[in-house]
């Protein structure tokens, strides 16, 4: 899952040359969750294409990962 953000992410994005680990993925969509550079915590909606647009993969910063139902 990093190798794929790393691919998709272009400069501009928020995330672009910041160090990111997968730590949690949807069962049923493309939302993955990351630690980023081992502090903050995001879930990034992966494209699974090279981005040009800095507004995607849709990436947001939360505190704690949503209760699965």
């Amino acid at each position: 899952m990093e190798r794929e953000l790393q691919r998709e992410l272009p400069a501009g994005h928020a995330l672009y040359g910041y160090t990111t680990r997968a730590v949690a993925r949807g069962t049923d969509c493309d939302d993955v969750a990351f630690v980023v550079d081992g502090a903050r915590l995001c879930i990034v909606h992966l494209t699974w294409r090279a981005e040009t647009d800095p507004r995607w993969p849709h990436t947001l910063f939360v505190d704690t990962l949503p209760e699965d139902d």
